[in-house]
This record gives C-alpha cells, sequence and structure tokens, in this order.
C-alpha cells in the first residue's frame, strides 16, 4: 500500500522505516486494536506514540475509545479506465506515444491531493531534475526504478537501489551537477564530441542520456504550439484527474518501464 500526499513534511514522514512497518501492521488487522497491543507488536520502537499521535492528527489512523485502526478508504484499481482508454485511443492517432508522455509530464501532471489517499496498486511516477537551462525527465511505470539521473537524485538516500550512479557520484547535490553538464548536453545537441572526460560525462554515457561519441540519445522536448493533447481536465473532480493522467502515462509506456526526456529551455 502507498500513500499520496501532496504535503512534502508528510511525504518525509511516511518515508520512515518506523512508519512503513505501522502501516504494514495495520494493513494485516480486521478489528481495532488497543495500545497495549500495538506496543506488543513494536517494543522496540521508541517513538512509537509520537509516531501514532502524527498519523492520528493527518487521519491516517483512528482513535475511538482507545481503540486504533487506519482510518483511509483504500482504492485498489484505477477508477478511471474507460475514461483512459477512450482518451488514449483519440490521442494516438494525433501523436506518438513518446509525445503523449512528454506532454502529459509537462502540461497535466500535478501532485493535487491536499489530503491523503491510500492506493493499493502501482502508478507511474515521474522524477524531475532541472535549472536554468535544461530539464531531464523520467516517468516510471510502476514502483522499480530504472537506473536514470533524474531516479537517483530523487531517491539518494537509498543508494543500494542505484549501486552504479551512487559509486560514481557519491554525496554530489542535484543543482550543482545540473550546473556541470549543461555544456555537455549544448554540445551534444550541437553534434560536437565532449572536449574532455569527467564523472559527469560518465554518468551521462551509463545512463544513456549521450553516447560514447557524446551524441545525444535521448528524445527532446517541443514547445512547439501544435503538440497540444487538448484534455480538458477541469471539469473533472481532482482524484479522477489525478488518476486519469498516470493510467494514460500507464498505456502510453506500455512495456517499457521508464521513459526520460529532455528539455531545453528558451533562452
Amino acid at each position: 500500500m502507498k500513500l499520496i500526499t501532496k504535503d512534502r513534511k508528510l511525504q518525509r514522514l511516511l518515508k520512515h522505516q518506523e512508519i512503513q512497518q505501522l502501516f504494514a501492521y495495520f494493513e494485516t488487522v480486521e478489528e481495532p486494536v488497543i495500545l497495549r497491543e500495538i506496543r506488543k507488536q513494536f517494543p522496540n520502537q521508541k517513538h512509537l506514540d509520537k509516531d501514532l499521535e502524527q498519523l492520528i492528527d493527518h487521519e491516517i489512523i483512528s482513535r475511538n475509545e482507545r481503540r486504533y485502526q487506519f482510518a483511509l478508504p483504500i482504492i485498489t484499481g484505477y477508477p478511471t479506465t474507460a475514461l483512459a482508454e477512450k482518451t488514449i485511443q483519440t490521442v494516438s492517432q494525433k501523436f506518438s506515444s513518446e509525445q503523449i508522455l512528454m506532454l502529459i509530464a509537462e502540461d497535466y501532471w500535478r501532485e493535487e491531493f491536499e489530503e491523503v489517499v491510500a492506493v493499493d496498486f502501482s502508478l507511474p511516477t515521474l522524477n524531475r531534475m532541472e535549472n536554468d537551462q535544461f530539464s531531464l525527465v523520467t516517468i516510471n511505470q510502476g514502483d522499480a526504478l530504472p537506473e536514470t539521473l533524474p531516479n537517483y537524485f530523487a531517491n539518494n538516500e537509498r543508494p543500494l537501489e542505484f549501486p552504479k550512479l551512487s559509486t560514481l557520484l557519491g554525496d554530489v547535490q542535484p543543482q550543482f551537477f545540473m550546473d556541470q553538464i549543461g555544456l555537455i548536453l549544448e554540445r551534444a545537441m550541437a553534434n560536437k564530441t565532449p572536449s574532455r572526460s569527467s564523472i559527469f560525462l560518465d554518468s551521462l554515457i551509463q545512463t544513456q542520456v549521450v553516447s560514447e561519441k557524446g551524441q545525444l540519445q535521448l528524445p527532446i522536448y517541443s514547445q512547439s504550439p501544435s503538440l497540444d493533447l487538448k484534455l480538458d481536465l477541469d471539469a473533472l473532480e481532482t482524484e479522477t484527474r489525478f488518476f486519469l493522467v498516470r493510467q494514460i502515462a500507464a498505456i502510453a509506456l506500455g512495456e517499457q518501464a521508464s521513459f526520460s526526456y529532455l528539455k531545453k529551455k528558451k533562452a
């Protein structure tokens, strides 16, 4: 089960291992439980009471007559399948899958939920890193994250999931990294060979952003006015809009684990 929220502070809290263990426990509990029973399950958790109180404050766990239970309804599948299939059938007549994914990411992808939503199925995720010149974007089909640069920098607290990049880049900060690769990307777009070797060039080669000869390997997002999916999402409820965009992305990805592209920003 995954909890979705746009609250950054809550997102950080939900990543804590002890919080994840509490979720796993409450998923298995069929009836409300008393605090003594919870403590028995987690005898070594020093912050159990505080964690429970924070989850209650966010209405993720409820407490009624001294008994605790998971408070959120759990969504177990896309509620937008018919609409997504109809939409993709229409837009695919005009756009390629790559164009659909880039336009979805640039024009429609939002983290819109003010409240917390519990989802018990895999959703596409999007990771982006950028500076004033470029954006590097990866859209992932599910929870497994291929070793791309946006995925790595969005999750660099989990280096074991990205062994090659963590060994190569270590604790390089994303903003510094983007500043360092600017000239490399400019030369790649001009079909010029990189001027010198570096860990930054090596990371671009390793993640297939550029080739060994410095040629750009990723598709480039175009801001052409003719590229518009014309999806009218304003009339939809927030939840419907959220799932529809991700389901369209999932369909466009097909069997791909991920899709990455480069966006060159206007000067």
